[in-house]
């Protein structure tokens, strides 16, 4: 076997792509599975401890660190890469540990989907996609690649215990009622936290959860979903998804009232101050909303979604050349979104007076 540099890492598996890794705490430590994880989308180092590595190793977990070079959901991870870990359990010191899968969106697709070629005996999946070509969710559509390896009735290993965490107002539940369709109820368990928004792991780690719940679901033990409730909902991110939810449903004071609460307790998040601009903006009030959304583009310049959106607001206000400013960051950020181009087509039309 391959020895890295790093004493504590064996290369299991190596490619262009792709590169899998098994570091050792060194020694067992009771009601610990080996966990096998993958990485998320944009982790694109193939050295390291991958995704999730450092928190587990020093919590007493053996890793193998399944890496990848290419945001393709692990579609053309070639079939040598399974053979070589499902090889190396079985024949290394690992051969009689129980073993778990663990991974985040794209690391969590792949979670679900090769637990069962991988024998694993516990998956803790958080928002993982079902399909991301899905007519109904478009936010990944910029990585599209063609048609995607989706679950089918031999997908779940009934033996297997499968926990997926998500927030069930978020359009991430479309994705866990697909693996619903496939994977039999008594060993899924779907681990709902409202408002917790598209990466509820953050929102649980600003709770202080977080790490509590990974080791409990990867030692095989069950969380406390109502202190979770109320943990969480003293956060930041939860204020903002919930009053993201009210707004795009149309109770604009109940938004107002949940975001200024979550502005006065940090004014320097951007993310609030560009939700309290679109509130101003769905009041009229275009130049706070104005003040608010240039707050959030200094708190955060690189995001082309702030960008986009003070350019809108300056258009409404005819102040068209600071307007286009913004709009050609947001293009510059993310040139192939299309509303983008859009807007700067329509923009440029406005102030040639077409």
């Amino acid at each position: 076997m391959l020895q890295r540099p790093d004493p504590a890492g064996e290369t299991i598996f190596g490619n262009q792509h792709y590169a899998v890794d098994y570091f050792s705490t060194q020694t067992v430590t009771p009601n610990r599975p080996i966990v096998i994880t993958f990485a998320n989308l944009g982790e694109r180092r193939l050295h390291g401890t991958g995704f999730a590595g450092d928190f587990l190793l020093s919590n007493g977990f053996d890793v193998i660190a399944v890496k990848s070079a290419v945001d393709r959901w692990y579609q053309d991870a070639p079939g040598d890469l399974f053979e070589a870990i499902t090889q190396f359990i079985s024949s290394g010191p690992t051969r009689s540990r129980r073993r778990a899968a663990f991974g985040v969106s794209m690391g969590g697709y792949a979670a679900m989907m090769f637990a069962k070629r991988l024998a694993v005996d516990i998956v803790f999946a958080i928002a993982p996609q079902f399909d991301i070509n899905a007519a109904w969710d478009t936010r990944l559509a910029s990585y599209r690649f063609g048609p995607m390896r989706v679950a089918n009735g031999d997908t779940a290993d009934s033996a297997c215990r499968y926990v997926v965490l998500y927030d069930p107002w978020d359009i991430d539940r479309l994705h866990i009622a697909e693996f619903t369709k496939f994977f039999p109820t008594w060993c899924l368990s779907r681990l709902g936290v409202p408002f917790a928004g598209p990466r509820p792991a953050d929102t649980l780690a600003e709770a202080g959860l977080m790490n509590k719940i990974a080791l409990k679901i990867l030692t095989g033990g069950k969380v406390n979903r109502r202190d979770i409730a109320k943990t969480v909902h003293a956060t930041n991110r939860y204020k903002y998804f919930l009053g993201t939810a009210c707004l795009d449903r149309g109770h604009v004071g109940w938004a107002e009232s949940i975001i200024g609460r979550a502005l006065a307790e940090m004014p320097m998040e951007s993310e609030n101050n560009l939700k309290a601009a679109q509130i101003a903006a769905r009041r009229g009030d275009s130049a706070r909303a104005v003040t608010l959304a240039a707050t959030a583009v200094t708190l955060e310049p690189e995001n082309p979604y702030m960008n986009f959106l003070l350019g809108t607001y300056l258009r409404e206000q005819r102040v068209h050349q600071r307007a286009l400013h913004y709009v050609n960051q947001a293009i510059a950020l993310l040139p192939e979104e299309a509303a983008f181009v859009a807007e700067r087509e329509s923009l440029v039309r406005e102030m040639e007076g077409g």
